[in-house]
C-alpha cells in the first residue's frame, strides 16, 4: 500500500513543490482534499504507453489529481556543495473509477501535454527560450525525479573532452595518460580522466 493525498484539478505549471529558497516566489501546492492508501496499484511513472491503475481509500471525481507519496528518497544537486535530499512523489489523472473504487490513472505530465491545461504560448519560443523557461525556479518540476535547475548554471559554455587518442603528441605518449576536463551537465559536474592510453 502507497498513501496518496488527493486534489482538486490544477495546473501544476504554474505550482512548485519544491523547498529550496530558490522557488521561493513560486506558489506552494494546494492542500489536499483528502488524504488515504492506494491498493492493489501498477504505477508507471511515464505513463506514456502505459496505463496506471488501483483501489483507493476515498471518495474522488473523475479529473482530480492524485499524489502517490513513495517512501524512497532521491537527491536533487543544486551545487557544488549542496544537495537536497526530497521525497519521492507522483502526480496523476483520474481518468475514469468504477463502483469498487478502482480508478485509472493517467501520468499529469501527459495528460498536460495532450492538451488539458498546458500553456500552449509557452511553445511560441525558440529552442533556448523554451528551454530556459523550462528551468525557471517559478515553474514546478513535473516529472518525478525531475531535476530543479539553477538557469545562472545551464547558461554558460560547455566543455567537451577532446579525443585524444587520435592526437599523436609526443608529450602523451610520454605520460602514458589523457588530460583532464571537465563537464557540467544541468546542474550537476562531472570531473573524470579517461583510461590510460596504451602505446
Amino acid at each position: 500500500m502507497l498513501e496518496y493525498n488527493l486534489y482538486d484539478n490544477f495546473n501544476p505549471n504554474i505550482y512548485s513543490f519544491a523547498t529550496h529558497a530558490e522557488a521561493s516566489n513560486a506558489p506552494k501546492l494546494p492542500n489536499p482534499k483528502a488524504r488515504g492508501v492506494i491498493m492493489n496499484y501498477e504505477l508507471w511513472q511515464t505513463g506514456y504507453k502505459y496505463t496506471s491503475s488501483g483501489t483507493i481509500s476515498t471518495d474522488v471525481e473523475v479529473g482530480d489529481i492524485i499524489e502517490i507519496l513513495h517512501p524512497e528518497e532521491y537527491l536533487v544537486p543544486v551545487s557544488d556543495t549542496t544537495v537536497f535530499n526530497k521525497k519521492l512523489s507522483m502526480f496523476y489523472l483520474v481518468t475514469s473509477k468504477d463502483e469498487s473504487n478502482k480508478v485509472t490513472l493517467k501520468n499529469y505530465v501527459w495528460a498536460m501535454i495532450e492538451g488539458l491545461e498546458i500553456p500552449t504560448t509557452a511553445l511560441k519560443q525558440t529552442n533556448q527560450q523554451i528551454i530556459v523557461n523550462m528551468m525557471s525556479p517559478a515553474v514546478a518540476s513535473l516529472v518525478s525525479h525531475g531535476y530543479n535547475g539553477n538557469s545562472n548554471e545551464i547558461n554558460i559554455p560547455v566543455k567537451w573532452n577532446k579525443n585524444l587518442k587520435r592526437m599523436k603528441c609526443p608529450i602523451l605518449q610520454k605520460i602514458c595518460v589523457e588530460l583532464l576536463d571537465y563537464s557540467q551537465v544541468f546542474i550537476i559536474k562531472v570531473k573524470w580522466c579517461q583510461d590510460q592510453m596504451v602505446h
